[in-house]
Order: C-alpha cells, then sequence, then structure tokens
C-alpha cells in the first residue's frame, strides 16, 4: 500500500491522451500530460512527505479521485472529439459522482452512527464528592504567564518557543507541562535539541519550573528528526491523531502519541492506542489503550472527546430530530475560551475531559447535563440529573463581583463539594494572573471567594451552612452521620450571608457548623448542654450541620 502513494503521479496522467500522442505526436497532448505529471510528483511528495497521510485505501480514494477526474477534464482539452474515449469518460464521471456522494450526501446518512461511535453510560445519581486538595486552581493562561517568565532562563532562548501546555498528574500532583519547542528552521539548525521543559503547578500558586532533559526529536524538529514523520515512516497505515507531552512519574520526558483508524468512511476518529516516543533517542513503542503504561494520561486527544460530546448531544436520536423536532437535543457549553471540554482528575487520580452541556440556545446559561470521558479508555459518563446554572452563567457571576477590579474567570469546572454541584473558577486579571479562586453553587449561584483555597472552602462551608442546600445530599464519599454529645464550646458568628453557630463536642476534635436563621434554636445553646446533630461527614475538621437538637433545652 505504501508504494501506492509514491505511483500517485501516474494517475494525473490520461491513458487516452498518451495513446493518442503515440499516434499523432502532438506537441500539445506531450505539454500537458509532462505538466500534469509534475504536479503528481510535487502532489505525492506534499502528502507522503510534509501532510503525512496514512497509507490506506480510503485515504488514497479520497486524495486521489477529485484529482484524477480534474486531471482527465484538462487534458482531454487537448484532443480532438473523436478521440475522446466514451468507455473511460463514463468511468471517469461514475468516479466523480461517487465521489461527489462520500463528500457531500454520505455525510448526512452517518450522524447517528457518529452518536454512537463511543457507548455512553447515561449515570442518574449524582457526582461523587471530590477530594479538594487536588482541585486544580491554576487555568491555562495563567501557567502560561509563568511560562513566558521562566524562559528567558534559558541559554539562546530566541531560538526555542513554548509548546502547548496539558494537566497532568505527576508523582502525586498535578500540573500544567509545556515541551520547548525549536523557534523554526533556522533555529533547529542552530540549537538541534532541546534541553529542557515547563512545568507548573496546577494546584498551588507557585513559580513555573524548568526541567532539564535532552530531547533531539520533537514535533518542531525538521526533516529525518521530526517526530510525526519518524512515527509515519514506522507505521505507515495508522491514524496519527496527536502528540501529547507526557512526563513520566520520575520526569522523564515522553510523547504519547495517539493513533487509531476511521469509522465510516473517514468521519469519525476511533482511539486504539498511543506510540510512546523518546525524544531523546528516537525510540518508540505502540500500546493498546488496554496496555498504556499508567503514568500516560490522555490517550485521547481533546478534540476527538469534544466531537464525541458535540456527536452525542446533537445526533442520539438521528439528523433529522436535530434539524427538525430537537427532541432531546443539547450541547457542550461554549466557555469562551475555545476549549468546551477541560481535563480534570478524579479523586482516585483517573483523568477525565469534562464539560457541561446546555440547550441550542447560543445564549443560554441553564445546564441540562454533564459529561465526562476517561482520558485513558474513552469511557463516556453522563449525568442527565445534574442540572443548574452552566460554566458560561457561573463566569458571568464571577464577571459581576469582580466588576471594579476588572478581573474574569476562567477555566470552569464542575465538582461536587459536600455534596452541592459546585462551580471551580481561577479568576485572573487582565495579564493572566492570578488573584482569586472562586466558588460558584452551580443551583442558587451564590459565589465565596478568597486569595487561597483554603480560605475559599471555609467561605463556602458558611456558605452552606446559612443557605437552604436542598441539593446537598450525601454521596459514597460524604456519608450523613448523626452524632449527640456534650457541648464544650459555642460562638455565634454573623456573616453577610447570614447567621452561623460554631460548636465543639467533647471527645470530638469536628468543628460543627450550623446555620442559625434555618435553626433559630441553636443561639441559645450554652457550654455543657447535651445536643443531637445530623451533620454532612465530609472528612474534613468542618462539618455542615444538617439538622439539630438541643436536648437540654425543653422544647419541642
Amino acid at each position: 500500500m505504501k508504494i501506492l502513494f509514491w505511483l500517485i503521479p501516474l494517475f494525473f496522467l490520461n491513458p487516452v491522451c498518451l495513446i493518442s500522442y503515440s499516434k499523432t505526436k502532438k506537441k500539445s497532448i506531450l505539454a500537458i500530460e509532462t505538466f500534469l505529471f509534475i504536479i503528481g510528483v510535487l502532489y505525492a511528495f506534499f502528502l507522503n512527505y510534509t501532510v503525512l497521510l496514512d497509507k490506506t485505501l480510503p485515504a488514497f480514494f479520497k486524495a486521489v479521485i477529485p484529482v484524477f477526474v480534474i486531471c482527465y477534464i484538462i487534458s482531454i482539452m487537448a484532443l480532438e472529439r473523436e478521440e475522446i474515449s466514451g468507455i473511460f469518460t463514463g468511468i471517469v464521471v461514475l468516479l466523480a459522482l461517487v465521489w461527489l456522494y462520500m463528500l457531500i450526501v454520505y455525510p448526512f446518512t452517518i450522524k447517528k452512527d457518529l452518536a454512537k461511535l463511543t457507548k455512553v453510560n447515561a449515570e442518574e445519581g449524582k457526582l461523587e464528592d471530590t477530594n479538594i486538595e487536588h482541585i486544580p486552581i491554576i487555568p491555562y493562561s495563567n501557567a502560561k504567564y509563568k511560562g513566558d517568565k521562566v524562559l528567558g532562563r534559558i541559554e539562546n532562548y530566541s531560538l526555542y518557543t513554548i509548546g502547548d501546555y496539558h494537566i497532568q498528574k505527576v508523582g502525586n500532583e498535578l500540573f500544567w507541562v509545556a515541551p520547548i519547542e525549536f523557534n523554526g528552521y533556522f533555529s533547529y539548525k542552530k540549537a538541534k535539541e532541546v534541553n529542557y521543559y515547563i512545568k507548573v503547578s496546577a494546584e498551588l500558586d507557585k513559580p513555573a519550573e524548568l526541567v532539564k532533559i535532552q530531547a533531539k526529536y520533537t514535533p518542531t524538529a525538521w526533516f529525518g528528526n521530526n517526530l510525526e514523520r519518524m512515527v509515519r515512516n514506522k507505521y505507515p497505515n495508522i491514524v496519527i491523531m496527536d502528540a501529547s507531552f507526557e512526563p513520566d512519574d520520575t520526569g522523564k520526558a515522553y510523547y504519547a502519541v495517539s493513533y487509531g483508524h476511521y469509522s465510516n468512511y473517514r468521519s469519525g476518529r476511533v482511539v486504539d492506542g498511543v506510540i510512546l516516543f523518546d525524544p531523546s533517542n528516537g525510540d518508540m513503542k505502540k500500546y493498546s489503550k488496554e496496555e498504556t503504561p499508567a503514568f500516560v494520561d490522555q490517550v485521547i486527544p481533546d478534540d476527538v472527546a469534544l466531537d464525541y460530546n458535540t456527536w452525542y448531544g446533537k445526533y442520539q436520536l438521528g439528523l433529522f430530530n436535530y434539524l427538525f423536532s430537537k427532541q432531546g437535543v443539547h450541547v457542550p457549553t461554549e466557555w469562551g475560551e475555545g476549549k468546551e471540554v477541560a481535563g480534570v482528575f478524579t479523586e482516585k487520580g483517573d483523568f477525565y475531559y469534562a464539560t457541561d452541556h446546555t440547550n441550542l440556545d447560543s445564549k443560554s446559561t441553564t445546564m441540562v447535563g454533564y459529561a465526562m470521558i476517561n482520558g485513558r479508555t474513552g469511557t463516556f459518563d453522563y449525568y442527565p440529573s445534574v442540572k443548574g446554572s452552566n460554566g458560561k452563567a457561573a463566569l458571568l457571576v464571577v464577571e459581576k463581583t469582580f466588576q471594579k477590579e476588572q478581573w474574569k474567570g476562567e477555566q470552569p469546572l464542575l465538582y461536587s463539594i459536600y455534596g452541592a454541584n459546585t462551580w471551580i473558577i481561577p479568576v485572573v486579571d487582565s495579564n493572566g494572573v492570578f488573584r482569586e479562586i472562586a466558588l460558584v453553587n452551580a443551583e442558587t449561584s451564590k459565589i465565596c471567594h478568597a486569595p487561597t483555597k483554603q480560605e475559599a472552602f471555609e467561605k463556602y462551608r458558611v456558605l452552606l451552612a446559612t443557605s437552604d442546600q436542598g441539593n446537598a445530599n450525601p454521596t459514597k464519599n460524604n456519608m450523613a452521620k448523626t452524632i449527640e454529645g456534650k457541648v464544650v464550646r459555642v460562638i455565634n458568628l454573623q456573616t453577610a450571608e447570614g447567621g452561623v453557630q460554631r460548636i465543639l463536642l467533647e471527645a470530638s476534635d469536628s468543628i460543627f457548623s450550623i446555620n442559625t436563621d434555618t435553626m433559630p434554636y441553636a443561639v441559645f445553646t450554652k457550654e455543657g448542654d447535651t445536643v443531637e446533630m445530623k451533620y454532612l461527614d465530609t472528612n474534613d475538621k468542618v462539618n455542615v450541620v444538617r439538622e439539630f437538637k438541643n436536648k437540654s433545652l425543653n422544647i419541642k
């Protein structure tokens, strides 16, 4: 199959013209055929060496048939009418009609098939509670800002540029990681190799780090040292999708090149696994999704995850339903940053692409469901019962809150915090510098914010304690419990959101937070009283009380 792609120039020649030239020796025929052959040579070089097209029959058909038809039309212009072959012309017309059908008509017949490319699990329950220690609070723009600052520390920094940032788990911490790349052909010729990559903590507001490596074979290297060209030479038949920069847990640099195949005549991409590429020596090894090493987080590229979200939301009931009745149609919410899916990690450390879904109204602020696609396996979990304000609405809340400062929110991520669906939104200034972390309740749109994660979550506990949070139901990681004991300390506070009481019980090191607006008799509690409380056990020092009873007071 590979040799067929280098024979493409032959398909630029018209056999009828060649036969005619052998009889008539007309120079016009020879000139046209020679010109087309030269164009064919350039086109073959472009497909094989620049585009690096996969060497499969569907790819050949898509690349060659249209130019073959065009070349036939051009070449017969040099022939007399009686020299044109009716049979050969009929074959060319048939090929043109097949190509037009596949290009124009066929895509409309497979929309439902695209929606089923990945099996979707409709999860009726709520999102599981999240480990707040590993929630990313540093957005992409701030990671880029920090990375740009350290690039100048590299010797001959003008020879290099910074590649795309991806969020990854390195060890037990989340980082934004970006490769250093060559800044053009002449930079590549002078530098010859890359010696660093950039790592920025996604969990803490810390400076970026430069990590020492040796990388000679990269996506921006030229000629035989280009990563993608090397992969194509070794694996000519696969569909190459994306090359994600993935350090292992020791910091050693790899590129994880996602590969797979097309379904429905090059309409939908299906990921089969990754090729792990060592940029220091060019060694590579092919893995299926199931065999991929544990440190690789992004087997499924983010644009593939977005395609799956879009197709499922639009076409699960077919194209005509999407165009006319629109029953059950929903789409990923556009957050205004060009990235409708965001990388998140679960409490177990599994990587997912997450996004909320909304209706077709581009101005809608309603969330109709939430989707999570496993970045390694492609498993698609959709939560139709997760509703409330969508990510765009949460960003508007942040924008209004910081209107005076002219700060904005970025990268909204939905988590279950203390049983309540909550948008976690980093707040940055006009330069992309991190300023605060905001928590927006998806049901009430109430907001808490603070410069640090600890302070922001403390305020959010108070908000939950002083609001009617009927949506804050227990999950398996957030169990409702009952406790009875003697009060040893009590304090009453008045916050902007309402009254809050904090209680310490004998033989317990937990702090219990009570909304005294909804449980007014709590304000009469004093040291020595015996109380009974139902609360949400979040494994934190401060727990939100859902029901309160003072057994020392004779109140029914």
